[in-house]
């Protein structure tokens, strides 16, 4: 191959002295930790120390075999790949998968920085967006990096945003809400953030969606909770789409988008084959609803999947076969590494086997440019 594979979605494992290293000294009585955990293996308490959540070996499955996969292994992270937090080791693994660029995302973090206290919050969300452009620094050519968007406000969301785009490394921003920081899209409100994205050229997506795991996520530290997400059932809706619907309908039928017409958005983690389902029924509820809820958009809903839109996949053999629908120029190809989602270090075999029948066009695309453009990697 003449270009470099990029894989849009991978993520770190935060060192359990992330935060210790990287707050102000007068918060770091507040900083997160690894402890004993309640129901055996180890722990990181949240950042009020109200609740904690177990370190669980699906962060960081690459490389064990899934007949000795366990929920909670006794040792934290001592038995799992160092690849995760250690950059050096990183592009070691990336070497033996034989990919080129690992964009990266959190694992704990999203929960992590959860806190009443404005001030901690603030400080906990740049403490690790500082970490993980320093983890990118080791290979600036080929580690790139999410950085996390701030739940307390659009004000403190669109100052975090300028902060980190001259950052080395950080190529787009995650959210875990809306940028108002609830899980209720307030247009009014959040259509300064989206403004401030176009301005400064930066991407941003969602991952997963706002509300996986509902309720679960607030009670973490209770084991009929935990144990209620420790399911096959629980595992097999998080990448389904359930939790990005609701956000594509109010990105692209709120008018987000038509508002908005050079922002770049990434449905991460969710698979492609919902998509044309998605945008056909979008356009027939336009049509029927437009006039009644007062929605006029400049153009069908289904034409801003393609100027505005990316979306990620690892295993979606319907969604490829069916990449026109989807749009080709919007698919991105990622692993998960180091999660339960990856093949390391098989990432070669997985591509030869989901774009066997694809186009050397299309894979390039698929494999590279699309996510270079999404990214704004050179």
């Amino acid at each position: 191959m003449d270009y470099p594979i990029i894989d849009a979605d991978t993520h770190v494992n935060e060192p359990p002295d992330l935060w210790e290293r990287h707050l102000p000294s007068k918060l770091l009585e507040s900083a997160p930790r690894v402890i004993d955990g309640a129901h055996g293996g180890k722990a990181w308490t949240a950042a009020d120390g109200a609740r904690t959540m177990a370190i669980n070996q699906l962060v960081n499955t690459a490389g064990i075999s899934p007949t000795d996969w366990q929920l909670i292994p006794p040792d934290g992270y001592e038995s799992m790949r160092s690849g995760g937090w250690d950059p050096k080791m990183r592009i070691a693994d990336m070497d033996v998968d034989m990919v080129d660029v690992h964009v990266l995302f959190p694992s704990y973090a999203f929960l992590i920085c959860d806190t009443p206290d404005r001030e901690l919050h603030l400080a906990l969300i740049r403490a690790y967006n500082d970490w993980v452009s320093e983890f990118c620094s080791f290979a600036p050519d080929r580690l790139y990096a999410q950085a996390l968007v701030p739940t307390s406000g659009v004000e403190d969301a669109i100052a975090e945003a300028t902060r980190v785009r001259n950052l080395p490394g950080i190529c787009s921003m995650v959210l875990k809400t809306w940028p108002n920081g609830s899980k209720i899209a307030r247009h009014d409100e959040d259509d300064a953030f989206w403004s401030a994205l176009e301005d400064l050229d930066l991407a941003s997506c969602l991952h997963v969606g706002f509300n996986i795991g509902g309720e679960a996520v607030d009670h973490m530290d209770d084991p009929e909770m935990l144990l209620s997400m420790a399911t096959l059932p629980f595992i097999n809706q998080e990448k389904l789409a359930i939790d990005a619907m609701p956000v594509a309908s109010q990105m692209i039928l709120g008018g987000v988008f038509d508002r908005h017409p050079r922002l770049r958005f990434g449905f991460i983690e969710v698979g492609l084959a919902w998509i044309p389902f998605f945008l056909e029924q979008s356009d027939d509820n336009y049509q029927r609803h437009r006039f009644w809820t007062n929605s006029h958009l400049s153009m069908p809903p289904s034409e801003f999947w393609p100027r505005n839109c990316f979306a990620t996949f690892q295993v979606d053999r319907y969604g490829i076969e069916n990449r026109h629908r989807v749009g080709v120029n919007t698919i991105m190809w990622s692993s998960d590494y180091p999660h339960a989602g990856a093949d390391w270090p098989y990432a070669r075999e997985r591509i030869a086997t989901q774009l066997r029948d694809v186009e050397v066009d299309e894979t390039r695309l698929i494999l590279s440019e699309n996510a270079a453009r999404f990214y704004g990697i050179g």
